[in-house]
């Protein structure tokens, strides 16, 4: 078996992080139409594929959480800067 690359893993099974829903949680495309198991378990095994699977997550949450908290600083400038003097 070989290791499960994101680009070895993304040959065979297609998914896309979209964003966030209303509750901050994380989105995801998946195309169970162009999943080839039999070839994925040929490039990596099942704990390996899970391992990278928790992984995938993980990065998600982290990468929404980045998002969130860039936004939440862009709110607060803007409150900042739209002040006008009295």
């Amino acid at each position: 078996h070989g290791s499960a690359s994101p680009a070895a893993v993304s040959e065979y099974y297609e998914r896309r992080l979209l964003g966030l829903d209303t509750l901050g949680r994380p989105v995801y495309a998946q195309s169970y139409r162009r999943l080839l198991a039999k070839k994925l378990l040929e490039v990596a095994p099942l704990d390996r594929l899970e391992r990278y699977h928790v992984w995938e997550q993980e990065r998600a949450v982290a990468v929404c959480d980045e998002l969130e908290r860039l936004k939440l600083r862009d709110a607060n400038r803007t409150k900042t800067t739209a002040k006008t003097p009295q």
